[in-house]
């Protein structure tokens, strides 16, 4: 049973509901890990927490932990990875230009 959507569709036939919704999720991620960032920086301060680092392990492997289950639970949460039409190749180019640079930066942020 899937619930009727009322939204506003502009001539172009474009959804404004969906990339409202689409903004608010993105602005919702971001404000998320930017909370989640500068707490492990305020624990990671001398004197404040002894196992910051373990904690900030824990955390990352909690993510990929979930990812990997919602993957494989609910594979269609997942276009980019499952949808032969959508599918992006995830080779060592990909990784090394797309997914490495993020961890840099969230590890970088976490140190400085």
């Amino acid at each position: 049973m899937s619930v009727p959507r009322v939204g506003i569709t502009s001539q172009s036939g474009m959804d404004w509901f969906v990339v409202l919704r689409a903004l608010l999720l993105g602005v919702s991620t971001i404000t998320l890990s930017v909370i989640l960032i500068s707490f492990n920086k305020v624990l990671m301060k001398p004197g404040h927490f002894p196992y910051a680092v373990p904690l900030a392990m824990m955390q990352m492997g909690f993510c990929t932990t979930g990812a990997a289950s919602l993957l494989g639970l609910a594979p269609a949460l997942f276009p980019a990875l499952t949808d032969p039409e959508k599918k992006v190749n995830v080779d060592m180019r990909f990784v090394a230009r797309g997914i490495a640079p993020i961890g840099v930066a969230y590890a970088a942020n976490l140190v400085c």
